[in-house]
């Protein structure tokens, strides 16, 4: 089942300010610790890495839509 056009962009847009918001905590306080692993730390970098990756596709396709 495909979702009306609208709920479409309103979830893009919802999906997006929550990647914004894991970045931002990831950024903030993910590397901050000195005492984590080098483990945990390339964890978060592949989450990072993850999330941006999919926060670029998420905007492509929501301006593609505005056009």
């Amino acid at each position: 089942m495909e979702l009306p056009y609208k709920l479409q962009v309103i979830a893009v847009e919802y999906a997006i300010e929550y990647i914004e918001s894991e970045m931002y905590t990831i950024n903030r306080y993910g590397f901050a610790s000195a005492n984590s692993s080098e483990d945990y730390k390339n964890a978060l970098q592949g989450r990072l890495n993850s999330l941006k990756q999919e926060y670029k596709q998420l905007k492509r396709w929501l301006e593609s839509e505005e056009d």
